[in-house]
């Protein structure tokens, strides 16, 4: 099954920090709680992550990756490291250096122009 963007961060924030609450997901993920919210809907109905009642506090609920949601975020992030292991590979500590010195010069520029 593919899993968008938005819904494999859900579940990348679960499986590194839960146990968590939605609102703990949507911080992670720098988004409002309801739209944190459908992509952990997406996640529990199809079984890579549980929700059950906090043990802590009985009007708020707790989010863990189920074995699904493990073997699936781990393939992801597999997959992931290999791309990047494959495009960047045979780049030397000096490409990639100067190409992480222009990324972080693109990336001020548009902090600075936000304001």
């Amino acid at each position: 099954m593919h899993l968008a963007d938005t819904t494999i961060s859900a579940l990348a924030a679960v499986y590194r920090h839960g146990p968590l609450r939605i609102g703990e997901v949507a911080a992670h993920m720098d988004l409002d709680a309801s739209r944190a919210s459908k992509e952990i809907r997406r996640l529990v109905d199809d079984g890579y992550v549980k929700q059950q009642t906090d043990p802590h506090e009985r009007r708020a609920s707790s989010l863990t990756v189920t074995a699904k949601g493990k073997r699936t975020f781990e393939r992801y992030r597999a997959a992931a490291d290999a791309l990047v292991e494959e495009v960047f590979g045979p780049w030397t500590d000096t490409d990639l250096a100067e190409a992480a010195a222009v990324l972080q010069r693109l990336a001020a520029s548009f902090v600075g122009s936000e304001r």
